[in-house]
């Protein structure tokens, strides 16, 4: 956040770290409940635009790849929500207040490219791309397209009918057989009876010793 009366961002940003190195995190998610505390610094990614500083937030595209194929995309810039778009680059549901539009230069073929090509051989896959400039870059012609996350949850919250139209896509699939099941022997046994969790000396058992019963796969004989 930019503090207006000092032109500086250095102590709102030293505020925010204190109190999350304080935090301890809630969630369930195996993967974040194991990672190393630290802090990654990354170059502001933005775009030029009518602020005090003439910069904006970058934009944010969630696309919704259903079956392979992009479905839609919630269009974000930072706070501001500019609502729902199709595979096309047409507006299907406004949340803002504002005329939303697509800026000139946002390739939005590569973005459903970007999208579909991530997406591949899932049934749902919501797939993050900011599209800007990096903070060192401003003055480049090229636009930088990058990819933020992915997520097999929806995550957004949909209109109804959106919603509902989604959901009779990724039902639909699985009525007509659009899928085939792959044997996974890559996935630990005690992942399965354990839950979530996986032992704490889990990597360094497997590390010594492949052979051992925690280190086999669920469908190995």
């Amino acid at each position: 956040t930019f503090d207006p009366l000092t032109g500086d961002y250095r102590g709102s940003i030293a505020q925010e770290l204190a109190e999350y190195l304080e935090h301890t995190d809630s969630t369930s998610e195996d993967a974040q409940l194991r990672l190393t505390p630290g802090i990654v610094i990354e170059e502001r990614f933005l775009i030029p635009g009518d602020s005090p500083e003439g910069l904006l937030a970058a934009l944010e595209f969630k696309c919704f790849v259903i079956w392979g194929r992009f479905w839609i995309s919630h269009y974000r810039r930072g706070d501001h929500d500019h609502g729902y778009w199709d595979r096309e680059g047409r507006m299907v549901y406004k949340k803002s207040e504002r005329k939303p539009f697509l800026p000139d230069f946002v390739d939005w073929t590569r973005i459903v490219r970007m999208a579909e090509e991530r997406a591949k051989h899932m049934d749902l896959l919501r797939v993050d791309i900011y599209v800007g400039k990096g903070s060192a870059s401003l003055q480049r012609p090229e636009t930088r397209y990058v990819l933020s996350e992915v997520e097999s949850e929806q995550t957004s919250t949909f209109d109804e009918l959106l919603h509902d139209e989604g959901a009779r896509l990724i039902i639909a699939g699985y009525k007509i057989g659009n899928y085939r099941l792959v044997e996974n022997n890559e996935i630990p046994r005690v992942y399965f009876e354990n839950g979530l969790r996986l032992p704490s000396n889990y990597t360094e058992v497997c590390q010594q010793n492949s052979d051992n019963e925690l280190c086999k796969g669920r469908y190995s004989s």
